[in-house]
């Protein structure tokens, strides 16, 4: 784990209808290692992605903007 604790990583979501291969593969790939804290973001609180798998994400972009995106 890296000094000070896990890095954080956010996942984003492209626009409408987003492979799924694609979201999936990333988060599955950072989230199976202690040394990330990841989440997801998307520019709409929920969306399909391929295969009509809908996905709610865990903040918008602008709660990254504004800062209130979790860390930790």
């Amino acid at each position: 784990m890296p000094q000070g604790g896990p890095l954080t990583v956010a996942v984003v979501r492209g626009g409408q209808r987003s492979v799924i291969t694609r979201c999936a593969r990333a988060y599955e790939v950072f989230a199976r290692s202690p040394g990330f804290f990841v989440y997801t973001v998307s520019a709409r609180p929920a969306a399909m992605l391929s295969g009509a798998l809908a996905v709610v994400h865990d903040y918008s972009l602008g709660d990254v903007d504004a800062g209130t995106a979790t860390r930790t």
